[in-house]
């Protein structure tokens, strides 16, 4: 009887440990998520000097890339380009998800197509109506951290592919808000 009972109790125990270990809060989901994204080699910039409490990711500067360009907007808003492969546009708007997605579907032009909806973003590609052309790729994301907001999208007017787009989505994603000094 105890050469049966110490394994099981040993089995057990092994097993109470591992299904313990797989449970995760949304919380700690959400966190591995952002952990587990890949940026690829990236800078970061401090948008204090343009009028922004955040902190971007942008694609690292060397010998094929240049280093980022930024322009501020007569009605506040900011681009960040940085190449052809990375053009970003900043406002300070508390914004609505829901509200764009609408206007997205409203257009009579482009039919729309939502890969990634969450509830502060959006990725979507768009195409003219009836064609066989290529899709155009784009993006929108909030980021809020209650007291302050940020809208960020590909700039329009712009091609990008959806690799492209899918790397300005992640990054923008990433945007951090500075905490209040």
């Amino acid at each position: 009887m105890k050469k049966i009972f110490i394994p099981s109790l040993i089995l057990l125990a092994f097993i109470l440990v591992k299904c313990n270990s797989e449970v995760k809060t949304e919380a700690e989901s959400n966190s591995e998520t952002e952990q587990t994204i890949d940026l690829g080699n990236v800078d970061e910039i401090d948008m204090g000097e343009h009028g922004f409490q955040i902190i971007i990711k942008v694609p690292a500067s060397g010998s094929t890339i240049p280093k980022p360009t930024i322009d501020v907007l007569d009605w506040g808003a900011v681009e960040v380009r940085v190449g052809n492969n990375f053009q970003i546009q900043i406002s300070a708007s508390a914004g609505d998800v829901t509200q764009r997605k609408e206007d997205i579907g409203l257009d009579d032009v482009f039919e729309t197509t939502f890969i990634i909806e969450e509830e502060n973003a959006l990725l979507y590609s768009s195409k003219i109506r009836g064609t066989d052309l290529e899709p155009e790729y784009h993006f929108y994301v909030i980021i809020s951290d209650g007291t302050k907001a940020y809208e960020t999208e590909d700039i329009k007017g712009e091609v990008f592919s959806k690799k492209v787009t899918e790397r300005m989505f992640n990054l923008a994603k990433a945007i951090k808000i500075k905490p209040a000094i």
